[in-house]
């Protein structure tokens, strides 16, 4: 396990001193040095127009191959296809997973968690874990 603390105000001058006592260490290779935060009150094209190209072209292949993102119920079948897919995922890309009693603390622990999947042609191709804030979603 590992803990990830990072500054939502990247133009906060003082950063570096707030964090001057912890260790820059990057433990997973996958995981961005900062979130990535898109004001969602925009227009879709404002939005779009924000991000780097190659996702937008994802976005767009993902529309015109009729991808449907559902959210489901946190039910143990769930947590299993979700472990599943990101089993499948850690082995191909080299990371290691969490266990799948892990994941059902995780959801079973913070309400606000929710588990969404992605489905193509009715089959499960990928699967994410969401918390919610007032005005935030990780």
């Amino acid at each position: 396990m590992f803990i990830k603390i990072e500054i939502i105000d990247y133009e906060n001058k003082n950063k570096e001193k707030l964090f001057s006592k912890f260790k820059n260490w990057a433990y997973k290779k996958f995981i961005p040095p900062y979130t990535i935060a898109i004001n969602l009150t925009q227009m879709e094209d404002n939005i779009l127009s924000g991000m780097k190209p190659k996702w937008r072209y994802n976005i767009k292949l993902a529309k015109k191959k009729e991808v449907i993102v559902k959210k489901v119920e946190k039910t143990e079948e769930n947590r299993k296809l979700f472990q599943s897919i990101i089993t499948e995922t850690g082995s191909r890309d080299k990371f290691n997973t969490n266990s799948l009693n892990d994941y059902k603390t995780f959801v079973e622990t913070i309400p606000s968690s929710e588990i969404f999947f992605a489905y193509k042609d009715e089959k499960l191709i990928s699967a994410w874990i969401f918390t919610f804030g007032k005005d935030l979603a990780i």
